[in-house]
C-alpha cells in the first residue's frame, strides 16, 4: 500500500483456493457423469445378453455366460494455463496492486 508519503506501492498475491484453479470442479464432474453413464450403458448391455442366454434354451445349455465389463482405473489428463494478472486499485488514497493467479483450463484440441 502507498500513502501521500510513500509512493512506493506493496503488491499482494492472491491465491484464493476456490478460483486459484478455475473450472476444474466442472470439468470433473461432467467426467463423473460421463463415465457413470457408459459404465450404466456396459451394464445394460451385458443385462440384455443375459436375458437372451436365458430365454434361448440352447444358448442356455452351452453354459456361455454375459461378459460384464468394469473400468478398473481412469487416467486423466487436463492441460491447464497459468494466468498471472495484476491490478491497481486505489482506496482511500492508498494505491495497491494486486496480483491475481489463476490456473485455467484449456479446452479443445491444442497439439
Amino acid at each position: 500500500m502507498t500513502t501521500k508519503e510513500s509512493r512506493e506501492p506493496i503488491e499482494e498475491q492472491i491465491f484464493a483456493p476456490g478460483f486459484f484453479i478455475e473450472g476444474v470442479a466442472e470439468i470433473l464432474l461432467q467426467l463423473k457423469e460421463d463415465l457413470y453413464q457408459v459404465q450404466k450403458n456396459l451394464d445394460a448391455s451385458s443385462e440384455e445378453s443375459r436375458n437372451e442366454i436365458l430365454r434361448n434354451r440352447e444358448l442356455f445349455g452351452t453354459g456361455i455366460r454375459p461378459l460384464w465389463y468394469t473400468m478398473p482405473e481412469i487416467e486423466l489428463t487436463i492441460k491447464m494455463e497459468y494466468v498471472e494478472r495484476e491490478e491497481k486499485t486505489i482506496v482511500n488514497n492508498i494505491e495497491k496492486y494486486v496480483k491475481r493467479t489463476r490456473l485455467v483450463p484449456i479446452y479443445g484440441d491444442t497439439d
